[in-house]
């Protein structure tokens, strides 16, 4: 998949949403969940905005800080799964989680 782009952007007190966004194409996606191995985006409700994703494909992104224009960070990523959740806080939203393969400045 084409290089991605990951931007820190600020973050309003009432959002539950952490503060960075991912770029896929022409398509924005909130990041769930980030940790050194594990990046989980939080795709929405329509099932169309997940044609760019397929299970098992590689994703470059560049990581911006939120002040910055130069990447920080370049990440390789898989698509591990992709899923509908059906309950809770994220009741009908897809997430896509990537396993973060190798991490560089």
């Amino acid at each position: 998949m084409n290089l991605s782009t990951l931007y820190e952007v600020p973050q309003a007190k009432q959002e539950p949403f952490s503060a960075c966004e991912v770029e896929v194409g022409l398509l924005r996606f909130k990041v769930w969940h980030r940790s050194p191995t594990y990046l989980c985006l939080l795709a929405g409700q329509n099932p169309s905005t997940l044609l760019e994703f397929r299970e098992g494909e590689m994703l470059t992104v560049a990581y911006h800080g939120f002040d910055s224009t130069v990447p920080s960070e370049h990440l390789t990523a898989a698509i591990r799964k992709i899923k509908r959740n059906e309950t809770g806080k994220l009741k009908g939203q897809y997430l896509v989680d990537l396993e973060i393969l190798k991490s560089y400045h």
